[in-house]
């Protein structure tokens, strides 16, 4: 006799916040969620991305993994997707923007090119100075710009006016004291 196939159940939106933030810290929350993404519907699985984003602690460290999830298409087309990766304020906030923004980024060398940036250069100046990112080596400030139309996301929960952008147009880069 042959067994009737389990039908696959996605994994909520409730279930998987429960599962991170139970059992997941800011290291380990977003890899968590990478694997997660077979048992998530895509459009679920990209706001709990969108909702997580500024709790992730090492987001440099899985952007080659993050092209293969439902993430990948906001690299190619960051309007397909934005929509879900923030809150209404986020989005509304984000079109009262100028059509060219000047963005900033707290780094080191190896890491300048990451997706996360500022609207301000105070916050970003300052993220280079918190224990959790502060590595050996001179630290940095970019500033760069970004056409409104390749953000990929605004995150206002922490204060940071974070936008996610991948390579925006460098304009210059200084030490930080």
């Amino acid at each position: 006799m042959i067994e009737a196939a389990t039908q696959f159940t996605p994994l909520g939106l409730e279930d998987a916040r429960t599962a991170l933030y139970r059992d997941a810290n800011s290291y380990s929350r977003l890899p968590r969620l990478i694997d997660m993404q077979w048992q998530m519907d895509g459009e679920d699985w990209l706001r709990m991305l969108g909702e997580m984003w500024s709790g992730f602690d090492n987001i440099a460290q899985y952007v080659d993994d993050l092209q293969e999830t439902p993430f990948a298409d906001a690299f190619e087309n960051p309007e397909s997707c934005r929509h879900l990766l923030m809150t209404a304020e986020e989005a509304d906030t984000l079109d009262r923007l100028p059509h060219e923004i000047t963005i900033y980024r707290g780094c080191y060398a190896h890491n300048k090119w990451g997706l996360s940036w500022s609207l301000s250069r105070k916050a970003a100046e300052r993220h280079v100075t918190l224990n959790r990112y502060r590595q050996d080596g001179q630290a940095l400030l970019v500033k760069a710009t970004i056409k409104k139309a390749n953000v990929i996301a605004l995150k206002l929960d922490r204060e940071e006016q974070e936008i996610v952008a991948l390579r925006p147009r460098h304009l210059s880069t200084r030490h930080i004291r």
